[in-house]
């Protein structure tokens, strides 16, 4: 079943890309560096937070509904930005070839969300043969199933095997929801013609979740914060459906070249000996200006648009070696 191009995707990995910097800004920013600037904003931070919080689950979610494709190439573009950050902590971070290469091949010392969406990756052609031998129904009945032994084994008891949320077993959780939403996308379209459903339900949950953070974090602490939350489930399936029903037809701005740096930005913000360079001059600013939701969400956008920038310079440097090589092999 092939899908066509969705803009509204496209536009929803970029405001993604956004969200897991404001995210790492203030987890492994603010939090880490400066707790103390951290609880005297923590009220507008905790409504930021709460906004932000579930962008991994998206993604897998989107892996789910356009259904992963192995292949040589696709890998190679999962690669992609691990190839360009080994040679940006060579030239900048001083980093050793060998711990460069390291952290290209064996990701899963830094990164849970790339090792895990690797795992998925290889693992794809053999789910998706599985998918495919069930009805809709029996689908829908195994991915109900599926989510509420999440729900009682990995959310309430803990069980290992779902990490809290950061792990392949919940991953997989959302790739099967990604199917079920776009098995049944015509019915969800039909329900909700005008998609604001979706948008209040996603403010709703946002605003829980954020005074839970807020008044909240100590007493209940991993309960709150976790990708399997169920209130964190929900904010993902709606913001999901709402960017996916959108219409968005001009064809003047090319929104799949911003959608490519959203794995690069999560690499680049969550990793641990890099991040200080990130976030601290941010907060020297948020310090001296106050105002750290403002600023936040400034440097994401700086953040963002520079690694844009570095994708879409090395799409072009690629393409020209791409055809040079092309051409030599021609003649």
């Amino acid at each position: 079943m092939k899908k066509e191009r969705n803009l509204g995707i496209d536009l929803l990995k970029l405001v993604l890309a956004l969200m897991i910097v404001v995210n790492h800004s203030i987890g492994h920013g603010l939090e880490q560096y400066d707790a103390a600037l951290y609880e005297n904003s923590k009220i507008a931070l905790g409504f930021l937070w709460g906004v932000c919080n579930p962008a991994v689950n998206v993604f897998f979610i989107i892996s789910g509904y356009f259904l992963i494709k192995r292949s040589v190439n696709k890998f190679i573009v999962l690669l992609e930005p691990q190839l360009i950050l080994a040679i940006i902590y060579l030239l900048v971070f001083g980093f050793t070839i060998k711990k460069a290469i390291l952290n290209i091949l064996f990701p899963w010392e830094n990164w849970w969300f790339i090792t895990t969406y690797l795992i998925l990756f290889v693992l794809s052609p053999y789910i998706n043969k599985i998918i495919e031998t069930l009805s809709d129904k029996e689908i829908l009945k195994f991915v109900i199933s599926f989510s509420f032994i999440n729900l009682l084994q990995g959310y309430i008891f803990k069980g290992n095997l779902w990490g809290n949320g950061f792990s392949f077993a919940h991953a997989m959780n959302m790739y099967l929801i990604g199917i079920v939403l776009y098995k049944y996308r015509e019915i969800l379209r039909e329900k909700n013609k005008n998609h604001i459903f979706y948008l209040i339900v996603y403010v709703i949950c946002s605003v829980i979740m954020a005074l839970l953070k807020i008044y909240f974090n100590t007493e209940l602490g991993e309960m709150i914060d976790t990708y399997n939350n169920p209130l964190v489930v929900i904010q993902a399936i709606c913001m999901f459906e709402f960017f996916v029903n959108l219409e968005i037809k001009t064809k003047r701005f090319n929104i799949d070249m911003f959608s490519k740096t959203a794995l690069m930005v999560y690499l680049i913000t969550d990793y641990p000996e890099i991040r200080q360079y990130i976030f601290l001059p941010m907060i020297a600013v948020v310090r001296k200006f106050n105002m750290p939701v403002i600023w936040i969400i400034i440097n994401a956008i700086v953040i963002v648009f520079v690694v844009t920038l570095i994708t879409w310079l090395n799409d072009i440097i690629m393409v020209r070696i791409l055809k040079k090589i092309d051409r030599q092999y021609q003649d």
